[in-house]
């Protein structure tokens, strides 16, 4: 089932909500498959660094380089809803440092940076 959720979540290039992959991991199983267990799954994917979870969206995509040990930043376009991995291991350094100068334990990086991709620029309709 693990194998199906991963496709259900590989050909847009666009976040996909648990309650929409729950849908097509029941279609293609054929058999009803409870948002709760596709949540489960897609928290061990997150885990181990197969999907990222896109927060403001409440959606996950497959990670470009699943299981880096480099987090990066996601670019979310606003006109297409594609969304990009940018892996940048000086945003994940400056944010290390920043952490443990205030006394804090960092435990993941969440940064998205919303705006237009270069098909949908801002200024094309």
């Amino acid at each position: 089932m693990r194998a199906t959720l991963f496709r259900a979540l590989l050909p847009s290039g666009r976040p996909v909500s648990a309650y929409d992959a729950a849908e097509a991991v029941s279609l293609a199983e054929g058999r009803r498959i409870a948002v709760a267990t596709v949540y489960r799954m897609l928290a061990l994917f997150v885990a181990r660094r197969i999907v990222s979870r896109v927060e403001s969206l409440s959606a996950y995509i497959v990670n470009d380089e699943p299981g880096s040990a480099i987090e990066g930043f996601l670019l979310i376009c606003g006109r297409c809803g594609r969304v990009r991995h940018a892996m940048s291991q000086a945003l994940c350094s400056a944010a290390e440092i920043a952490t443990r100068g205030a006394g804090f334990a960092q435990v993941r990086l969440i940064a998205e940076v919303h705006g237009f991709c270069d098909s949908c620029g801002p200024h094309r309709s």
